[in-house]
């Protein structure tokens, strides 16, 4: 592995236009996510939704679902978190598959979870603040967190909210969780000193 080489492919593939988050995070320095050590990880004029790229593995959940920590994370016998999501310590450890957890019944009991289900399926509000009923009824649709219902916009693979939150946590089709592991193994295999 070419150290150089890997990061200008982390440069191109993480370009602004295409990362949740890139008007407000310095996305050179800073890693976008909704914050877990805020009461209102929505509320991005006070807490903004970004931490510092040195934070990332570093041991501590600074983002919602430990997204920042999930190569060094356990989710029960699977192993490696990854893309995997777990609910708390009440279910031994249980853990869902983040692609299907708004979509499918998984043992999540409203207030017995450390984190909340509308924090992690925040897009699926059905309606508006006002209160009134929303079109955004399909799996695919996002209800922005400014107040806008977009048709779908769920993990189009375009920016489509003011802050690109209907990209927020979209696992490439490629990277699912059966591939995700052996691809870390293997680029740890075969990573040699000379590299660097």
């Amino acid at each position: 592995m070419n150290l150089t080489k890997t990061k200008l492919d982390c440069s191109s593939r993480y370009q602004k236009a295409t990362v949740p988050f890139s008007k407000i995070c310095d996305i050179s320095k800073e890693y976008p996510c909704f914050r877990s050590d805020v009461d209102d990880p929505f509320n991005f004029t006070t807490n903004p939704p970004c931490i510092n790229l040195t934070q990332i593995g570093d041991g501590i959940v600074n983002c919602l679902t430990g997204l920042d920590e999930r190569n060094i994370l356990q989710c029960g016998s699977i192993g490696m978190l990854g893309f995997n999501f777990v609910f708390d310590n009440m279910f031994n450890n249980v853990c869902g598959e983040y692609t299907v957890l708004c979509t499918e019944r998984y043992p999540w009991v409203p207030g017995n979870s450390t984190i909340s289900y509308d924090s992690v399926c925040f897009y699926q509000r059905q309606h508006f603040k006002n209160g009134s009923l929303s079109q955004c009824d399909s799996l695919r649709d996002v209800m922005c967190l400014n107040d806008v219902c977009i048709k779908r916009a769920r993990c189009s693979g375009i920016l489509e909210c003011e802050n690109g939150e209907d990209e927020y946590r979209c696992i490439q089709s490629k990277l699912t969780q059966v591939s995700y592991r052996p691809s870390k193994d293997t680029q740890l295999k075969t990573l040699t000193w000379n590299d660097y």
